[in-house]
């Protein structure tokens, strides 16, 4: 299985939604795809929209037995690099904390 947060949830399944699925096939999620999803803006990066992502990567550490991490973005704000940059540095302060 490889999991993408924004396309579940663009498709109307709920943050902890998409937190059961990793829980309900325990070691089938060996990659996922990050991708922000926010009703307000498409244009949210990682962080700054609805998924609950420090509760779905400590998951897929301990349930899902993930090993590659797709950081995906599409709709841009800034650059792609810029983009690239930002969801990289929100990202770093999510699993930190």
């Amino acid at each position: 299985m490889q999991l993408d947060t924004g396309n579940a949830m663009h498709g109307g399944v709920s943050p902890e939604g998409v937190l059961d699925i990793i829980r309900r096939y325990p070691g089938r999620a060996k990659s996922v795809h990050l991708k922000e999803f926010s009703s307000r803006d498409e244009r949210a990066l990682i962080g700054e929209g609805e998924m609950m992502w420090k509760d779905f990567i400590e998951l897929c550490k301990t349930v899902g037995g993930t090993e590659w991490y797709i950081i995906e973005h599409e709709t841009y704000a800034y650059t792609p690099l810029e983009c690239v940059k930002r969801c990289l540095e929100n990202l770093k302060r999510i699993v930190q904390h």
